[in-house]
């Protein structure tokens, strides 16, 4: 015959660590799925509030058309303007200027108009602007002087003989 080992009965503290270790094996489980159950009916909860009182919204549409429009905005609300300074001229907004104002100027001398209005311009800065002006097509040169390009070229030889320009 065969026969079964005997094991002595359990004791209630050996009971006790057993079901702890039971409950501390699957205690992350149910916290996790806690957790996402929680999370799924807050969710729901709060999507559920959205979605009644937009339904609610829409029977006071339904049933009352002018009431409820006059809770609704039709036009944004206005933006409030903060002013700042302007911004100063760049560069070639400079030279643009005093080419218009004063056709006819070359490099140099226009490097000292923007002096004279107290916009000090590096020369090599002036040059710079000068060329992209003439690409863009805004500004043309005429014998080494700088001219709008809507403008027509002065005749330096009438300049000279009233006394608008210096010789050379």
């Amino acid at each position: 015959m065969n026969e079964e080992p005997i094991v002595p009965p359990e004791t209630w503290e050996q009971r006790r660590d057993r079901a702890r270790q039971v409950v501390a094996a699957w205690l992350p489980e149910l916290e996790t799925s806690n957790f996402q159950v929680g999370y799924r009916n807050g969710y729901a909860e709060g999507f559920n509030a959205g979605w009644n009182a937009y339904v609610q919204h829409l029977n006071q549409i339904i049933m009352h058309p002018g009431e409820a429009n006059r809770f609704v905005y039709t036009e944004m609300p206005p933006v409030p303007v903060t002013e700042s300074p302007p911004a100063p001229p760049s560069n070639m907004d400079m030279v643009l200027e005093v080419v218009i104002k004063h056709p006819g100027l070359r490099g140099v001398e226009i490097v000292q108009q923007l002096e004279k209005n107290l916009n000090a311009v590096p020369e090599r800065s002036v040059r710079t602007c000068l060329h992209r002006l003439k690409k863009a097509t805004k500004i043309k040169i005429v014998d080494g002087r700088w001219y709008a390009a809507e403008a027509e070229p002065a005749n330096p030889q009438l300049l000279l003989r009233e006394g608008q320009m210096d010789p050379p």
